[in-house]
């Protein structure tokens, strides 16, 4: 029954901006290195000011790396990022290409490095550190990772839209990547901020 939930990500459909950040709690947050990531993947496409305006900063923002600013300015400039490196994409697949670099910035930051240089370059490894990352790093919203079979494993995502189906799935295949596996990614959404991501690799 459960597996029957389980589809391919689609990276065409819409993705309303809005109503994930409506989900948010009034309070979310994220660090100021994720902010900083995305302003350095943009550099050269629009300038720090216009696009911290874009996502509801003022423009003279200064953005400390494990200070905590809105989740919500976050979404919005992961938007705007998107939308600038990618823009012949659909939303939903250029929020795919972005996430799939995500990983690679987070292990370049020094945080990453205190949790990644640890750490096995396997995938199974890094899957089950995960939750134990995005919990530290985001105050709202729990996910949590079980192992269901040989190279097969499985995230449950609860109260955190944070475009499960698009950017997150990107994040995961840059995993598979970065440890030079190949694998196949399926959801099964039962909101905008609650479902599964079902992940099997070789």
């Amino acid at each position: 029954m459960f597996q029957g939930r389980l589809r391919a990500p689609d990276l065409s459909a819409p993705v309303d901006v809005e109503a994930h950040i409506a989900r948010l709690p009034a309070d979310a947050t994220s660090k100021g290195m994720f902010f900083n990531a995305l302003l350095d993947r943009a550099s050269g496409h629009a300038s720090r000011g216009e696009l911290l305006l874009r996502a509801g900063l003022p423009a003279t923002t200064r953005l400390v790396a494990f200070r905590d600013y809105p989740m919500a300015a976050n979404m919005r400039l992961t938007v705007e990022v998107a939308r600038l490196l990618y823009p012949r994409e659909p939303l939903g697949r250029a929020l795919n290409e972005l996430g799939r670099v995500a990983v690679a910035a987070f292990q370049e930051s020094h945080l990453g490095r205190i949790f990644l240089d640890s750490l096995e370059l396997d995938p199974e490894t890094l899957f089950r550190a995960a939750p134990r990352i995005y919990n530290a790093l985001f105050n709202f919203g729990r996910i949590s990772y079980e192992p269901v079979g040989h190279r097969h494993g499985r995230f449950t995502v609860r109260g955190m839209p944070i475009f499960i189906e698009t950017f997150q799935v990107g994040s995961m295949e840059s995993v598979l990547k970065l440890t030079r596996s190949v694998g196949t990614i399926t959801v099964a959404l039962d909101s905008l901020s609650d479902g599964t991501v079902d992940v099997c690799w070789r």
